[in-house]
């Protein structure tokens, strides 16, 4: 009785195959998805059977299954539980948690599949990622991205950029000035910055801009100067305002990469150095 009460009523997808892959069970969910798009009953069927005869989009759905679960079986002993995410799309685009495993009985090999659909979890879990690696104030990313995805860019150009004077807008102008200001510089890094991959609030007025080892060097050194262009264009209001920054290619250590760039942003700050009254302001 319990066992056709869990067939029945499993929330999700629940398929049976044999050793050959071909479906011995199929749960009312999965069996009426099915049957809305063909009339072929799926049993004695393979994924990719089935997969030719639906609209791509669905039939993806199928493939993906099938396909991860060959590779899984390359690297794992088959008595491993394979566990992983699809994308499905139908009218929209939900995501599901697929379980898979495999069971002997009576010397046969059956491999047993459920999917739940987890598509609320899955699109907190990235509103939560994307809060979590991004500066609330400017959109831009934040520190905690810089850290966790450092070892992707070793070997990129890394560029810190420091507004000159900035506390001076703080001090004169007040706070919601200055987050303006930040707010619109970001906008400008992201409008002039096209090559870059990322860019980064490093913390107050510092940040990180990443631009992938594909371009060459002078080409980075250039799209500095134009921003530099414009940003006196876009804070023309602000005569004392402007930035200094830093070059460098990304090492595996992060703390003497930021050392390095500063180094290098403080001299280039020397050399862009400007004189100016405070009652000018």
């Amino acid at each position: 009785m319990f066992k056709e009460i869990f067939l029945r009523t499993f929330p999700g997808f629940l398929i049976i195959r044999d050793s050959n892959y071909r479906i011995i069970f199929i749960n009312d969910n999965l069996k009426n998805l099915i049957k809305s798009y063909m009339q072929d009953n799926p049993l004695g069927m393979t994924n990719i059977e089935i997969a030719k005869k639906l609209p791509d989009n669905i039939a993806k759905f199928f493939t993906d299954s099938h396909n991860i679960q060959l590779d899984w079986e390359k690297n794992y002993p088959y008595d491993k539980i394979s566990n992983w995410i699809l994308e499905f799309k139908k009218d929209t685009t939900s995501y599901w948690d697929v379980l898979e495993y495999k069971v002997d009985v009576d010397e046969k090999t059956y491999i047993i599949t459920m999917a739940n659909d987890i598509t609320k979890l899955y699109e907190e879990n990235k509103r939560n990622l994307h809060y979590s690696i991004t500066d609330p104030l400017t959109g831009a990313y934040n520190r905690k991205y810089l850290n966790d995805r450092f070892d992707i860019f070793i070997g990129d150009y890394i560029v810190l950029i420091d507004l000159d004077n900035f506390k001076m807008i703080n001090d004169y102008e007040g706070h919601n000035v200055g987050d303006k200001i930040l707010c619109d510089f970001v906008s400008l890094l992201n409008k002039e910055l096209i090559n870059s991959t990322s860019i980064i609030r490093l913390g107050g007025d510092e940040f990180i801009v990443i631009f992938s080892s594909d371009v060459d060097k002078n080409y980075v050194y250039s799209q500095l100067e134009a921003l530099r262009e414009n940003f006196l264009k876009v804070f023309s209001k602000y005569k004392y305002l402007s930035f200094s920054y830093g070059v460098d290619t990304v090492k595996r250590n992060l703390k003497l990469t930021i050392v390095e760039l500063d180094k290098k942003m403080y001299k280039n700050k020397e050399k862009n150095k400007k004189k100016f009254d405070k009652n000018d302001y």
